[in-house]
């Protein structure tokens, strides 16, 4: 798995942010602000590349009365 932090940067000069894993956007990486998308590539790297996120906060089974 390759994961790298990228900066964009268009003819007019504006730059922007993301990052990628195996040469693939991974969604909601991008930002102008180069320490927020640093911060999220940080973040996936972290997680070896893992980017959502669910763990299960509280959970209770209830059998319904007969």
């Amino acid at each position: 798995m390759k994961i790298e932090f990228v900066k964009e940067t268009k003819i007019d000069g504006d730059a922007f942010y993301f990052t990628q894993i195996d040469g693939s956007f991974v969604d909601k990486s991008l930002s102008y602000t180069f320490d927020k998308a640093k911060a999220l590539y940080d973040n996936i790297v972290q997680n070896k590349g893992k980017i959502n996120f669910k763990e299960v906060l509280e959970s209770v089974e209830i059998e319904e009365a007969k």
